[in-house]
């Protein structure tokens, strides 16, 4: 199963960032509370977890697509979500080549250009 603890800070590369009540640096993609060397969550997102499962391993896009979805649907008892499926709701990233987000849907629609 892939996974992600991502917090906010995810994607936006290094820096300094306020999120809620707590200031994050991020250092070569790794965040820390501000301060100190304390970890303040992933800044690992699934498309990135899916594009290193399938290019250091070679596991085919369709295995490491139900590895994110499928599988952590059915762990939470998902039952009609983690697969394109008649009946299932479609709650989708859409991804380019790269494995970036190219939009969001929810139940089969739209709601988001990144």
């Amino acid at each position: 199963m892939l996974v992600s603890d991502a917090m906010p800070a995810a994607g936006l590369g290094d820096g300094t960032y306020r999120f809620a009540d707590r200031v994050v640096t991020v250092e070569r993609g790794v965040a820390f509370l501000e301060g100190t060397r304390t970890l303040a969550g992933s800044t690992l997102c699934i498309g990135d977890a899916l594009r290193r499962v399938i290019t250091v391993t070679g596991l085919p896009v369709g295995a490491a697509v139900r590895m994110s979805a499928t599988a952590a649907a059915l762990l939470l008892g998902l039952d009609n979500r983690g697969a394109l499926t008649p009946g299932h709701r479609a709650d989708l990233v859409e991804l380019d080549p790269e494995f970036r987000p190219v939009r969001v849907f929810l139940g089969g629609r739209a709601v988001r250009p990144t």
